[in-house]
């Protein structure tokens, strides 16, 4: 559980030397997001309102640590534009896309995002290395204009954390024609290691990897409880 504080901010002392040699200093934001009316600043007591909301000030910021914290429980649930189809990046040719060092993560769970059956939670590209992490991602059944493998999350030459989540009742389905992925789809290169560790997928539904799809090339590290 995240400390309930007006404070988003803090400097941490990650490691240092006796002599005085070498100090390694990190500086840590926090953002808070819960379902609300308006836009809030993102702190405990005023949150934003929408996931995107509290990613673009992650974006924006230059410090080393980011989260994203989502305030849930019981009968919250995040929906609707902003909370859905959430898109991540982190080359930093996309400077206002840079997604990596920064997690998403649940404060008060649970976090349930649900897609509402159209598009999914999170699309994850371009070399990002965020971590989504405790969330309940349920409902993701992405259209034509979001590309259609990847009912929850779709993974695309990145090394994303994806761990202790919940991802369910996802759809990457066709009649006619192969989609990959109900819950997670992952595509990458050698070069590429995405983490997939300690997540409940159940009950997705896909042509090809109902749960889960690797393509041949991913480097990923799939360990799926």
């Amino acid at each position: 559980m995240w400390e309930r504080k007006n404070i988003s901010k803090c400097v941490m002392i990650a490691s240092f030397s006796l002599l005085g040699i070498a100090t390694s200093v990190r500086a840590v934001e926090i953002w808070y997001v819960a379902p609300c009316f308006g836009s809030g600043s993102g702190t405990f007591q005023d949150p934003f309102c929408k996931i995107q909301d509290g990613i673009q000030a992650a974006r924006d910021s230059t410090d080393t640590d980011k989260y994203v914290v989502l305030r849930g429980g019981e009968d919250v649930v995040f929906a609707g534009t902003g909370n859905k189809n959430i898109v991540l990046r982190g080359n930093q040719v996309y400077a206002t896309e840079n997604d990596n060092n920064t997690t998403i993560t649940c404060g008060a769970p649970p976090c349930i995002i649900d897609c509402g059956g159209s598009g999914r939670a999170f699309d994850i590209g371009t070399k990002s290395t965020v971590t989504i992490d405790g969330l309940t991602i349920r409902n993701g059944l992405p259209t034509g204009n979001e590309g259609v493998d990847g009912g929850g999350i779709r993974i695309q030459f990145a090394s994303p954390t994806i761990r202790n989540n919940v991802i369910e009742d996802c759809t990457a389905f066709h009649e006619t024609s192969s989609r990959s992925g109900g819950g997670v789809y992952v595509l990458g290169s050698s070069f590429d290691a995405p983490v997939i560790s300690g997540n409940v997928i159940r009950r997705n539904r896909a042509n090809l990897g109902g749960g889960i799809y690797i393509s041949d090339q991913s480097g990923a590290v799939a360990a799926i409880v």
